[in-house]
């Protein structure tokens, strides 16, 4: 399956809570994060978004993701 990316208007706001629905790698099924921001995909018209994740001693975990990704592994809150 080929990933897709976010065009700019779909990118999930700042801010925007999430729960994961699936494990991702040491992040289990049920953990909060929230979207911190998004990068431009090779100077295109694509970007991916960064969720930092809760639950986590020092909260720091981060993780990158597709839009393919972030539609079968997270639910908005």
């Amino acid at each position: 399956m080929k990933n897709e990316y976010f065009s700019l208007n779909e990118l999930p706001s700042t801010g925007t809570r999430v729960v994961s629905v699936v494990e991702y790698s040491g992040v289990p099924r049920g953990t909060e994060g929230v979207v911190i921001g998004n990068w431009q995909i090779c100077g295109g018209k694509e970007y991916g978004i960064e969720i930092k994740w809760k639950r986590f001693p020092d909260d720091t975990l981060t993780d990158g993701f597709s839009k393919t990704d972030y539609e079968m592994g997270l639910k908005e809150l």
